[in-house]
């Protein structure tokens, strides 16, 4: 995974601080309120970061410059979920931010190279996407696992919203010369099956293909949904039998910053 890359130690140091981000939650496990502070923080980061990085993209005349990515737009919908504590929605952000960086830190263990050299005339940009995908998986991963209690019952609230999010990309993408300026997004290839273009050579899929990937991929999404609930889950249980109350949402914006 590794060492088939000329980058490779930078792929290990993201992975390294993968496990490191998961192994922080698992210390703070009985701690939900410094739990939530932390994700609150984070929030609270991303959105300001996010709003002055695409201020300076229109400062500098990039108009088309917008989130239209999943992850730029995961930043976001976790961002002002939390920051604006939004408790009937926050469980998406949770999810978004959780699957954004944990595909971001994948992709960079795999094939470190890539990142460096997308990235080479722009390193402050480089540095500010690991940190922030990071800080995304790791305050969605806080929030699921250690503060929060959701119902499977909501799960609809995942299918819209991704239907929304993957809707609004589309509109953008076919409506603009975005793709033109900043090439296809990756949420646009993975709907239109052109991400398997370097496994099957072709820039379009065969209709019955097509349909194959569609499947399978809203297949492995329902997975991922469910395995965020099976987690979370998991966590309120463990909560519960170690006398930690299940749901810990802050009755008050100030109690946010009460630890006692």
């Amino acid at each position: 995974m590794f060492g088939n890359n000329e980058y490779w130690y930078l792929g290990l140091i993201i992975f390294l601080i993968f496990v490191g981000l998961n192994v922080c939650v698992f210390l703070l496990r009985n701690k939900p309120k410094i739990s939530y502070l932390i994700a609150y923080v984070i929030a609270v980061y991303l959105l300001v970061e996010k709003i002055v990085e695409y201020t300076i993209y229109q400062a500098q005349g990039e108009h088309l410059h917008i989130p239209l990515e999943f992850s730029a737009l995961s930043y976001f919908i976790f961002a002002i979920l939390i920051t604006f504590r939004v408790k009937k929605l926050d469980e998406f952000g949770a999810f978004v931010a959780m699957l954004a960086g944990l595909m971001y830190s994948v992709s960079f263990w795999v094939s470190p190279d890539t990142h460096v050299h997308n990235n080479a005339d722009k390193m402050v940009w480089f540095v500010l996407a690991a940190v922030n995908h990071h800080l995304l998986y790791f305050g969605g991963l806080l929030i699921a696992a250690n503060v929060r209690e959701y119902k499977w019952k909501s799960w609809w609230v995942f299918a819209v919203f991704i239907g929304i999010m993957v809707g609004y990309s589309w509109l953008l993408y076919g409506t603009t010369n975005y793709g033109e300026l900043y090439g296809k997004p990756i949420i646009i290839k993975i709907t239109d099956g052109s991400i398997l273009e370097p496994l099957t050579h072709k820039a379009e899929l065969e209709p019955w293909a097509l349909a194959l990937w569609v499947v399978g991929a809203l297949s492995l999404l329902a997975l991922l949904v469910a395995g965020f609930f099976l987690l979370n889950r998991w966590q309120v249980k463990r909560r519960e039998k170690n006398g930690v109350p299940a749901d810990n949402f802050p009755p008050k914006w100030l109690d946010t910053f009460k630890l006692k």
